[in-house]
């Protein structure tokens, strides 16, 4: 739906009902677009679901010494 911004200044509250409904605006200016209007993207309950365990199975090797705690050397270099 093209809108100029003049309309658009006018009729705020109705066309932020058609955005609220998923319909795109793309405001207007000498008959050229300059902008759009559209719906903020909500969550859905893809959004919030838990991605699966293993998803990265062998893409990265855990090393044996992961546990161990790091070189003194190493250490200090946190706390120049």
């Amino acid at each position: 739906m093209n809108i100029s911004i003049s309309d658009f200044e006018k009729n705020v509250q109705l066309y932020l009902k058609y955005i609220k409904e998923g319909k795109e605006i793309h405001l207007t200016q000498s008959s050229k677009i300059v902008a759009l209007l559209s719906p903020f993207p909500s969550k859905t309950k893809n959004s919030t679901k838990k991605r699966p365990f293993g998803l990265a199975k062998g893409n990265f090797i855990v090393p044996d010494d992961f546990n161990e705690p790091l070189p003194e050397d190493y250490l200090n270099e946190f706390y120049k």
